[in-house]
């Protein structure tokens, strides 16, 4: 009993954090570092929540969240994705399983690509020099909470 309401008390302020991205990326594109090292060092006590087991189950859970943030690390030596994305997605998918991240992965496509359509649009009729940035984060984050709702409200799907 104790440990599901740390397990939902972590996943609320996992939404939180996530919504707070989302704000951050979407005025400023930014994502705090500070945001982004909470979403990561959380993860380890909602694997413990969960009763996720040391061996090998966390190890996993780790992979592949170093290997989600090399995989992109391409996508940000190209310049097609920023610093504060890149660590925001590293850190959420400590928290997704890997078939749960496919899935984040795949809403945070169609909604990124949603959001270029929308930026590059805005930054052409205002008829602005240089490129235009997509506030990722909210990509990220909408995937995340899609994630979330997923795992916690649709139970029956």
């Amino acid at each position: 009993m104790v440990n599901e309401t740390v397990e939902y008390g972590l996943v609320a302020v996992l939404s939180v954090l996530l919504v707070m991205a989302m704000v951050s990326d979407l005025r400023h594109r930014i994502i705090e570092n500070w945001l982004t090292l909470l979403v990561a060092c959380l993860a380890p006590l909602y694997w413990w929540a969960i009763g996720m087991p040391i061996w090998p189950t966390m190890a996993i859970q780790l992979g592949i969240g170093f290997a989600t943030f090399l995989f992109f690390m391409i996508f940000f030596a190209l310049g097609q994705f920023g610093g504060g994305d890149l660590k925001l997605l590293g850190a959420l998918a400590l928290w997704l399983p890997f078939f749960a991240l496919i899935n984040a992965l795949f809403v945070m496509a169609i909604v990124g690509g949603v959001l270029t359509v929308i930026t590059y649009g805005a930054h052409k009729a205002a008829k602005k020099e240089g490129a235009s940035q997509t506030p990722y984060g909210i990509a990220i984050s909408i995937a995340g909470l899609f994630a979330i709702y997923e795992r916690y409200f649709n139970h029956f799907a």
